[in-house]
């Protein structure tokens, strides 16, 4: 009992110090915002939407969607371990989950199209004032990044076979 005594009288102490002293800066310069001082930042611009506004549907869904097919990218490594190790048995098992390969990637390339129609006019319109603004200039830092990690991704097997040669992965 007497450790946890000991540990609640610290969590007390800190609990109440810090009660005293956001009381005291509160006494001491109390807070005068203006009211455009008080709108939640939204990148320099005025928010269109409440901040605690409610997100559609849908978006849950996609983000359903992709943690369920992120989680099943995690096992693809290990799969790749089993089937270098067992050959054209583990083929043969794993092959009742082709069905699976063909979703995820339709999967991916619906979100890429849908992304692109939907989102791609709202991040690559034509910049409103003359000249090349910061907003235009992170639209492309955001598309090149988005095209090395496809392209990173498309040269995943250059990337293992590499990685294996210089033995940098375990158990090879």
């Amino acid at each position: 009992m007497a450790p946890l005594a000991g540990a609640l009288t610290v969590f007390l102490g800190a609990a109440g110090a810090w009660l005293v002293l956001r009381w005291l800066g509160d006494a001491l310069n109390p807070p005068g915002w203006t009211a455009p001082e008080r709108v939640p930042f939204a990148g320099g611009k005025p928010p269109r939407v409440h901040a605690w506004s409610r997100f559609h549907v849908r978006y849950y869904a996609m983000a359903l969607l992709f943690l369920a097919f992120d989680m099943e990218m995690v096992y693809m490594y290990p799969w790749a371990v089993v089937f270098v190790r067992e050959g054209v048995t583990a083929l043969v098992e794993m092959a009742g989950y082709t069905w699976l390969a063909i979703l995820a990637a339709a999967n991916t390339v619906l979100s890429l199209a849908y992304y692109a129609r939907v989102l791609g006019p709202a991040y690559f319109r034509a910049a409103p004032a003359p000249g090349f603004g910061a907003e235009r200039w992170a639209a492309l830092a955001a598309a090149g990044c988005a095209a090395g990690l496809i392209v990173a991704g498309l040269a995943a097997e250059m990337l293992l076979a590499a990685f294996t040669t210089a033995r940098l992965l375990p158990g090879r």
